[in-house]
């Protein structure tokens, strides 16, 4: 099977696409991929407990999902898309050598999300072109989405509660309160209970989305 890369800023970021990597596992080997461990490097404290909370905690939601984890384990306050992380990210990229590329919307509030996203982009660019790159929506977050895709993630939404349970350290009652009313909405707007929108970098020909139960409507891209 094709792989996909689902590449997050910080540890459970994943739910924000979390319906589609339960539908895709079936078609596609999926990995995650964290850019930082999700723990702010401060002069003075120790740095590393929470980090290794955190990765256990993504550990077992991808454990849930059946999919593969890639740590990455740069601070959260490193995250920059200098040419360091961009060549890590590039080496993973060339071994998984993905069919697309999953990650946060350019236009977000959080400098991270926005981060990753640029690492992302400036990898595809140096190395495969052909690669199909999608983007997904982190609640409040994101900002001025164009929604190419609305996937129904209604079969799959009680795993995504499940994974969400994992996020101990992050108020997993808060994010599922949050999480069942934005795809709630989503789903609405297809008829369908729950659902998930993506956008895209470029129209694609029988692309990854194509093949899921999702209501594509008008496409937009960047």
């Amino acid at each position: 099977m094709e792989n996909l890369i689902f590449f997050c800023a910080h540890p459970d970021d994943i739910i924000g696409c979390a319906g589609l990597v339960l539908l895709a596992r079936e078609r596609f080997n999926c990995h995650l991929v964290d850019f930082t461990s999700g723990e702010h490097l401060r002069e003075g404290v120790p740095y590393g407990e929470l980090a290794d909370r955190r990765k256990k905690e993504e550990s077992a939601a991808c454990a849930i999902a059946g999919i593969t984890p890639h740590f990455m384990g740069i601070p959260q306050t490193e995250a920059f898309a200098d040419r360091d992380k961009c060549e890590e990210f590039a080496r993973i990229f060339q071994e998984l050598s993905p069919k697309a590329i999953f990650t946060h919307y350019p236009v977000d509030i959080h400098p991270d999300h926005v981060m990753t996203a640029a690492v992302a982009m400036k990898t595809r660019h140096l190395i495969d072109h052909n690669c199909e790159l999608y983007f997904f929506e982190e609640t409040f977050q994101t900002k001025s989405f164009l929604p190419a895709y609305t996937i129904d993630i209604t079969p799959v939404m009680k795993e995504k509660l499940a994974m969400i349970d994992c996020y101990t350290s992050q108020d997993p009652e808060s994010l599922k309160r949050s999480q069942l009313m934005d795809d709630a909405f989503r789903g609405s707007r297809i008829n369908v209970s729950y659902a998930e929108r993506y956008a895209v970098f470029a129209p694609y020909r029988n692309g990854v989305l194509d093949g899921f139960n999702s209501d594509s409507g008008e496409v937009f891209s960047l």
